[in-house]
């Protein structure tokens, strides 16, 4: 019993912290020495915040997270990156939405107004090597990169990289230490992984194999016969 009230309490505290980092979030990061109330995000409506940053060098690499005015918690988990515009500027973008709209995260997306470089997509399956060339993703528009490849049966671990860096965008968001997403295949399929360096989302499909295909068409007329049948 003591355990159990002990995990609600945390789960309580958890969701109160939260709620502050809904209500007024904080950007903190190298650009203000990592004071976590300095500057307070610009509410944009509808659970929409952005901060713009100014000053900067062009191309000027920084690191930075979200808070909600102290270090009771932060998004992403690790510190998230950007790189500023040719005027020494780059705008942050904070959702605190949860989205159903099958990119990772769901909730507290963090994204920016520049995605410099290339993408890649690196995991176990290729020894983690960030400059794999077989693996550079194809750059869609609007910041978002796309590779799609076949996998044989098995369990993967993967994300999108900036390549040549550990920065990446995992399933907790934009981040530099972002986390893996687990792939988990039944047979062998095709997989198109995708990237949007602006939202600091991302997403897999899994493109069912031609067998699985007929089995979805004979369960759709299966469906079709039954209401038939109903009628």
């Amino acid at each position: 019993m003591k355990k159990i009230f002990v995990i609600f309490l945390m789960c309580v505290i958890g969701t109160a912290v939260q709620a502050d980092l809904v209500s007024q979030p904080y950007i903190t990061g190298d650009f203000n020495g990592w004071d976590p109330a300095a500057n307070s995000m610009v509410d944009l409506g509808g659970g929409l915040w952005e901060y713009t940053i100014s000053g900067l060098s062009p191309g000027q690499y920084q690191q930075f997270k979200i808070t909600p005015g102290d270090w009771s918690v932060s998004a992403p988990a690790a510190n998230s990156w950007y790189s500023a515009d040719a005027t020494g500027e780059v705008t942050v973008t904070f959702n605190t939405n949860v989205e159903s709209d099958g990119w990772l995260p769901e909730q507290f997306r963090v994204g920016v107004s520049t995605e410099p470089g290339t993408w890649s997509l690196v995991g176990d399956y290729n020894g983690w090597w960030n400059e794999d060339p077989s693996q550079l993703m194809t750059p869609l528009g609007d910041g978002v990169y796309e590779i799609t490849q076949t996998f044989a049966a098995g369990n993967y671990l993967l994300k999108p990289t900036q390549t040549g860096t550990w920065d990446a965008i995992g399933t907790d968001g934009r981040s530099i230490d972002a986390w893996n997403y687990y792939l988990e295949l039944v047979s062998e399929s095709e997989v198109s992984v995708y990237v949007d360096a602006y939202a600091g989302t991302m997403k897999v499909d899994v493109i069912p194999e031609p067998a699985s295909m007929v089995l979805l068409g004979l369960g759709s007329m299966l469906v079709v016969r039954r209401k038939k049948q109903a009628r």
